[in-house]
């Protein structure tokens, strides 16, 4: 708030510095009027000394036994006494009837009840999630056959639905090359041009021919061998100049010739001693 009047401060005559004159003179009564209204107005608007003896000055907490006391703005307390007046010097919880139990310094229990915290009602199932309230446990379950896409998250989606997708190729894939192994190893598929013929199992049994036959040649060709050397121990030879004749003489059939083309000397195994 600003001043309403400022000082003139005087002088006596023979100054003319303060001269006695209408301006000051309504200077000094505009003062008084705008004090004399600030009056009127703070004790219209001032707090009444009752409502104001009424009002709280302090508040003071006693530790030791819990006592408040209210000071008022006239002198006079007031004291509240709450069960914190009592110290807590222990508690314990009963499940059954659902309430912490404080046992104070004097003794004497004290009960608060916790069952109306939870109450079944306030539970609401939805789709998804049951629930169920026994002995004040609180249980939720979520309901069989209820989970949806749209519960889970995007990215798990994704990567379920890919995985799904990468296992169809990778069945498909295994039973295309199922196919392919059981056409490149026995035929029989029809998947693949002349596979009948072009398989491990048909080279398997060319393969035991081949063997078989190439056994049997290496029988033949022992046997013949041990005939050829029978047949050529005590084999004499002679060439008649005069004629140009090869003579010679063995144990056993062996029929021997020289071929004019090459002049080499050709040899036949029978079953007739030759000459």
């Amino acid at each position: 708030m600003q001043k309403a009047y400022n000082r003139i401060n005087w002088e006596n005559y023979p100054s003319e510095a303060t001269a006695l004159n209408e301006t000051n003179l309504n200077r000094m009564d505009y003062g008084l009027n705008e004090v004399d209204n600030r009056v009127i107005s703070l004790d219209t608007t001032k707090l009444d000394v009752n409502s104001a003896n009424g009002l709280v000055q302090a508040v003071n907490i006693n530790n030791q036994t819990g006592t408040i006391t209210v000071t008022k703005m006239d002198g006079s307390t007031v004291s509240l006494e709450t069960n914190l007046s009592k110290i807590t010097t222990n508690w314990s919880y009963n499940r059954e009837t659902q309430q912490i139990v404080l046992t104070q310094s004097d003794g004497t229990p004290a009960y608060i009840d916790l069952s109306y915290l939870i109450q079944q009602n306030e539970f609401t199932d939805t789709t998804t999630i049951a629930f169920s309230v026994v002995s004040g446990v609180v249980s939720a379950n979520i309901k069989a056959h209820s989970i949806t896409d749209e519960h889970l998250q995007t990215d798990y989606l994704a990567d379920i639905r890919i995985a799904m997708s990468n296992a169809q190729a990778a069945a498909s894939s295994a039973d295309a090359n199922k196919t392919l192994s059981e056409s490149w190893a026995i035929g029989g598929t029809q998947t693949r041009t002349g596979e009948d013929t072009n398989n491990s199992k048909y080279f398997a049994e060319q393969s035991q021919a081949y063997r078989n036959a190439c056994e049997d040649f290496r029988d033949q060709s022992q046997d013949l061998l041990d005939t050829a050397t029978a047949r050529l121990t005590g084999l004499t030879m002679q060439v008649n100049f005069t004629d140009g004749c090869l003579y010679y003489d063995v144990a056993t059939g062996l029929i021997l010739s020289i071929d004019d083309t090459t002049g080499n000397l050709m040899w036949e195994i029978t079953a007739q001693r030759g000459a």
